[in-house]
């Protein structure tokens, strides 16, 4: 186990009712390492050769040559956060998995040069690079938000809708909320992921995998309790969008995990501290 997770100052944390909970907790826990990640991510880009539409390099699935053609030809930028900056997750992410994916530093843009590429050239493929989609927010906003082009302000959602463009998301882990809301509002976008996570992964689903069947009922309760005692407000006892998920990166912890696993204070210890 990870130096940074610690288990029994976590579970130290629990009253002895709530230690059945937080024992499944912690046995559900998954810490993806920096190789894992990584993994996930190379199988969800390689996933976008079986994606290209019919004659624009379709045969890279099968054929070497035109997989590094389209490899050396895409453009890739990365979703940003509601007041973008150099410390967004998505931007350090694709700048650390550069050489991984075998691909050049000029390749890389920020979302509004990404725009101004595919209006000069909408022949090249926009490939938008991601550790995690929760639920599909950063991703939403970074496409409805306008940039300053040479077509004046211009979106990736308004440039879509005004010429053909082959845009690819690809994330190492995606939730079901953020597959469902994506392919509703950004319709025409290739979802490729490393892993899908279905409601199942939520501690909070009626059929979830996360706790066994005589421990669910109760979770709810041990959870929002606990929640208190660390301090956590209400509202995010489940964490974002109530995703309640179970999952953390060592690299980042996504704030759709539940906050009970990486939140500090004087009245709690975190599992695994969020960076």
């Amino acid at each position: 186990m990870p130096l940074v997770i610690n288990p029994k100052g976590w579970l130290d944390n629990f009253l002895d009712s709530e230690r059945d909970v937080a024992r499944a907790l912690l046995e559900s826990f998954i810490y993806l390492n920096q190789e894992s990640t990584e993994q996930l991510l190379i199988s969800a880009f390689r996933s976008i050769s079986t994606m290209c539409s019919p004659g624009h390099f379709s045969g890279a699935r099968t054929d070497p040559q035109v997989w590094d053609q389209l490899r050396q030809g895409i453009t890739v930028t990365y979703p940003t956060g509601e007041n973008p900056n150099p410390t967004d997750s998505g931007h350090l992410f694709v700048r650390r998995t550069r050489q991984v994916m075998g691909i050049s530093e000029t390749q890389i843009m920020d979302p509004g040069g990404a725009v101004q590429r595919l209006i000069d050239d909408p022949t090249s493929p926009l490939v938008m690079i991601d550790d995690f989609a929760g639920s599909g927010d950063q991703f939403l906003k970074t496409w409805t938000r306008e940039y300053d082009t040479s077509l004046g302000r211009m979106s990736l959602a308004n440039l879509a809708g005004i010429q053909p463009v082959e845009i690819y998301y690809v994330a190492a882990i995606v939730t079901w909320m953020a597959h469902q809301r994506i392919t509703v509002g950004a319709p025409g976008v290739r979802i490729c992921s490393g892993h899908r996570l279905s409601g199942r992964y939520s501690v909070t689903d009626s059929r979830s995998v996360v706790l066994p069947d005589s421990l669910r009922t109760q979770a709810r309760a041990v959870i929002s309790a606990s929640s208190a005692r660390a301090g956590i407000l209400p509202a995010w006892n489940f964490g974002y969008h109530g995703l309640a998920l179970t999952i953390a990166f060592s690299h980042s912890v996504p704030d759709a995990t539940l906050p009970i696993y990486w939140h500090q204070s004087d009245t709690w210890k975190a599992l695994v501290p969020r960076s």
